[in-house]
């Protein structure tokens, strides 16, 4: 889906290739044409959006972020079930999504929701479970229960 950010892909149809292709046009590509064309494959649908939306996360923006991650997640849900890695991780990026437009309460949700299946699926002292627990105390701070971060954080 990314590949047409290269100068070949790009004259596909007699276009010029523009060589100055931002990724935000890349991503914005990518994503319109991602619809129908995995239908017979949700898993990979799934894993290109949540990489869509993740890289849309990293260049702060958090609408397209959404959108992407939410389909990536329904996605994974069925697919996978909910506490499957990938549904974990989209999961996460979705709460990360949340945390940055402000909607904290969600987020905060989200992130005592992935530490829960994360503690039940690998156990507390897998990696994942303890990244999960620092992204609930990241919330948990932000939402000014700084005890309760504190504690988590411990």
């Amino acid at each position: 889906m990314l590949a047409q950010a290269s100068a070949r892909r790009q004259v596909i149809g007699n276009n010029k290739p523009d060589p100055d292709l931002k990724v935000r046009a890349a991503l914005d590509r990518a994503a319109a044409r991602i619809a129908g064309q995995f239908d017979s494959q949700p898993q990979v649908e799934a894993s290109i959006r949540t990489t869509i939306g993740n890289a849309y996360l990293d260049l702060g923006l958090d609408l397209p972020a959404g959108q992407q991650l939410k389909k990536a997640l329904d996605l994974d849900r069925r697919a996978f079930g909910a506490e499957h890695p990938n549904t974990l991780n989209a999961e996460t990026l979705l709460g990360k999504v949340y945390a940055m437009q402000g909607k904290r309460a969600e987020a905060a949700a989200i992130a005592q929701q992935v530490l829960d299946a994360r503690r039940r699926t690998v156990g507390s002292d897998h990696p994942d479970t303890i990244l999960a627990l620092s992204d609930l105390a990241v919330v948990q701070g932000a939402l000014g229960k700084s005890a309760d971060a504190e504690k988590l954080a411990q």
